[in-house]
């Protein structure tokens, strides 16, 4: 004789809800499809930072450590905020870097403005995105900062600026893992 029922373990009506399971019986490994978020990381920065160099400097709460779920996952980095550059200069402009500081290497420089005229450019809260494998590994934790720079020239960079050379902005960074 076949049984026809199996021991449920309190399961009454039949259908396994989201409270009938442990906190820690579904883990990354047992999550499949492509683009479901594994964790993200934010901060928010409301100091602005004065750049004139072509030296790249740390930029004001826009550091996260982050540690990978899967080391086969795919990490989004993103980070944005306003940008004034001095018109006062041709073939001027801002770049970022994003730096894993852990290691000391910067993983990508972007230029996010940049003219090549005596007119103002100024880029409110601009978007900048780097995406990378977790190939660091899984649970290693690397610290990540972004940093600015003029494109060339000494010219001032006002970054996370509510309005042209005025208030400090709202700078936010994070970091998203996402299910390869």
């Amino acid at each position: 004789m076949s049984k026809t029922q199996i021991v449920s373990g309190g399961i009454t009506d039949g259908t396994i809800a989201t409270a009938d399971i442990a906190d820690d019986a579904v883990t990354a490994a047992k999550a499949t499809g492509f683009g479901k978020i594994l964790q993200m990381k934010s901060v928010m920065g409301t100091s602005a930072v004065s750049i004139n160099s072509e030296s790249f400097t740390n930029l004001t709460s826009m550091a996260i450590t982050f540690s990978p779920v899967s080391a086969s996952s795919i990490v989004l980095f993103q980070i944005s905020a306003s940008v004034n550059t001095d018109h006062g200069d041709v073939n001027q402009g801002m770049k970022y870097a994003l730096r894993d500081t852990t290691g000391g290497a910067n993983e990508a420089e972007i230029t996010v403005s940049r003219y090549v005229s005596g007119s103002v450019d100024y880029v409110y809260d601009h978007p900048t995105v780097v995406v990378r494998k977790a190939s660091w590994g899984a649970g290693t934790s690397k610290a990540w900062q972004w940093q600015g720079a003029t494109v060339s020239g000494s010219n001032l960079i006002q970054w996370n600026r509510q309005s042209v050379f005025s208030t400090s902005g709202r700078a936010t960074f994070s970091i998203t893992e996402y299910l390869e």
